[in-house]
C-alpha cells in the first residue's frame, strides 16, 4: 500500500487526547478541533458561553423530559385516580417526573464535563469556575420548572392544590438542583482518581439520581402534603 503523502508535518498524538497509534496534518487537527468545538456548543458545553446560551442550548431536551413525566403523571391519575385519594398516593405520580428530570439534566450536566475531556478543552485549574457556572444552570434549571410545576399542579388539584403544588415544585427544583451538580461532579472525581469517566459517570450518576428523587420526595414533598 502507498504511503499518503502530507505537505504538512504531522503531530503525534497523545494518550491525554484519546488518540493512538496515529499521527495527524495540522490542519486536520484543526479540523478535529472544531469538530468537537462544535459539538460541545450544541450541547451547551462551550466553556466561553454566558449561562444564557447554555440554558438555551439545553431547556429544549429538559422541555421534552419534563413533558415525559408529566404525561405519566395523567396516565397514573387516568389509572389510579391520584387526584380523589388522601395521603401519601398523590406523591407515586410526581416520582416518574423526578427520575426523568434528574436523570435527563444529570447526564446533560456530566456529558458535557467528559467531552470537555475528551477535547482537552478542560484545564483543572478553572474546576472551580467551571462549577460555579454549572451552579448557576442547576440553579436557574431548577427554578424554571419549580415554578411551572406549581402553575400545573395548582391548576390540576384545585382544592388543596396549594400545599401539594409547593410540596411538587420544591422537590424538582431541589432534585435538577443536586442531579445537575453530580452530573459535573462525578466525572471529576473519577478523572481525578485515574480512571476513565466516560464508561463509569453516567451508570454511577442514574443510581444516586434515583436515590435522591425517591428521598427528597418522600422527605420534602410529604413535608407540605401530608397531615
Amino acid at each position: 500500500a502507498s504511503a499518503i503523502a502530507c505537505d504538512e508535518p504531522a503531530l503525534p498524538l497523545r494518550q491525554n487526547r484519546d488518540l493512538l497509534e496515529a499521527g495527524l496534518g495540522q490542519a486536520d487537527l484543526h479540523h478535529v478541533d472544531a469538530g468537537v468545538e462544535d459539538v460541545l456548543d450544541r450541547a451547551g458545553g462551550g466553556e466561553e458561553e454566558s449561562t444564557f446560551e447554555h440554558l438555551r442550548a439545553r431547556l429544549p431536551w429538559l422541555a421534552l423530559s419534563y413533558l415525559g413525566g408529566v404525561l405519566s403523571f395523567v396516565l397514573l391519575d387516568w389509572m389510579l385516580g391520584l387526584r380523589e385519594r388522601e395521603g401519601w398516593m398523590p406523591l407515586v405520580g410526581f416520582l416518574p417526573l423526578l427520575l426523568t428530570m434528574g436523570s435527563t439534566s444529570g447526564q446533560q450536566s456530566g456529558t458535557v464535563t467528559v467531552g470537555a475531556f475528551k477535547s482537552a478543552h478542560f484545564d483543572f485549574r478553572q474546576i472551580r469556575e467551571h462549577l460555579l457556572n454549572e451552579s448557576r444552570i442547576a440553579v436557574s434549571v431548577g427554578l424554571l420548572f419549580s415554578v411551572i410545576t406549581w402553575c400545573l399542579v395548582a391548576f390540576y388539584f384545585q382544592g388543596r392544590g396549594g400545599p401539594m403544588a409547593m410540596g411538587a415544585s420544591l422537590a424538582l427544583a431541589v432534585q435538577i438542583t443536586i442531579s445537575m451538580m453530580l452530573g459535573n461532579a462525578i466525572p471529576l472525581l473519577i478523572r481525578k482518581l485515574g480512571t476513565d469517566p466516560t464508561v463509569v459517570s453516567i451508570p454511577l450518576l442514574l443510581m444516586l439520581s434515583d436515590l435522591v428523587s425517591i428521598a427528597v420526595l418522600f422527605r420534602i414533598a410529604a413535608r407540605f402534603i401530608l397531615p
